[in-house]
């Protein structure tokens, strides 16, 4: 997909997701809500949530769309990164790999008040996928999202 492609179908998506999230501050709802949206992407095989307990400092896989992952609790301090990373051959960057069967993937943190609420995985069947224009949009969404989660 050409980039300026990518980033059309980017920006008519964050225009319908922040119209249906505006009607919601169900938690549940809103990452059901934006993973639904962003499974119809067709490079995008695999997107997961993974709700963060503090106290454990660990992630718990919730919401998701794609095969079934053996990866469902993720360890705070398995990640290396603080807001977003793009893998783009997890096979030879040797790095974490959460979507099952997927060779490029991205995660970002879902953040409100410096507090973490989730990890996000996103993954790909093919190589070199995600870029700087996954990045713009999908923080865009993630900021989205967290503005509409109450978090106390």
């Amino acid at each position: 997909m050409e980039i300026s492609q990518k980033a059309g179908v980017y920006s008519t998506a964050l225009t319908k997701i922040r119209s249906e999230l505006a009607k919601t501050y169900e938690e549940a709802s809103i990452y059901k809500l934006v993973i639904d949206f962003l499974s119809q992407f067709q490079f995008m095989s695999w997107i997961g949530a993974y709700f963060f307990n503090p106290v454990t400092e660990e992630f718990y896989l919730g919401y998701y769309q794609g095969k079934l992952t053996k990866t469902t609790v993720i360890k705070l301090n398995q990640l290396k990164f603080t807001d977003f990373e793009i893998i783009n051959d997890i096979n030879s960057e040797k790095k974490l790999s959460i979507s099952p069967d997927c060779i490029s993937e991205c995660k970002l943190l879902l953040k409100k008040n410096n507090a973490i609420l989730s990890l996000i995985a996103i993954g790909s069947e093919n190589a070199n996928v995600f870029d700087e224009i996954d990045r713009k949009y999908l923080l865009e969404i993630a900021e989205t999202m967290a503005d509409r989660i109450y978090y106390h």
